[in-house]
């Protein structure tokens, strides 16, 4: 069981295939590394940051307060672009879930939850392009 003080955070790039087709693999791995830049200039030494799949990068954070994790978001949100289909902007989806939620929980539990969200976040973003496309 873990402590009520830790976060987890999964964060997916949006529209890498896109800027690969479009910009190519040397574009697309700039925005990978431009991305995990971002990521570790805003997370603490004490955090776990990784890189989970091909766009997708995990963040554990351990001895976290919800202030602490509502800045990270806040600093997360400040790197979407208003235009998202701007190939040159960085953009992604994220979701989190965290032990204080919880009476007991695993970090199992919170990964599970991390990723659903995140993937219903990647679906709200799709459907907004669809939107602005019509």
């Amino acid at each position: 069981m873990l402590a009520n003080n830790v976060a987890c955070v999964f964060c997916d790039l949006n529209n890498l295939k896109k800027v690969n087709d479009n910009l190519g693999h040397k574009a697309g791995d700039k925005l990978l590394n431009d991305f995990a830049a971002m990521l570790k200039e805003h997370t603490s030494v004490d955090d776990f940051l990784g890189r989970y799949g091909g766009d997708e990068f995990l963040i554990v954070m351990y001895n976290t307060t919800p202030e602490r994790l509502q800045a990270f978001l806040e600093k997360l949100d400040q790197y979407l672009p208003s235009d998202r289909r701007d190939l040159d902007k960085l953009s992604f989806s994220y979701g989190y879930d965290v032990s204080w939620n919880y009476t007991q929980s695993t970090l199992e539990q919170l990964f599970l939850k991390a990723d659903e969200r995140m993937y219903a976040h990647k679906k709200g973003f799709k459907e907004e392009i669809a939107k602005k496309e019509l």
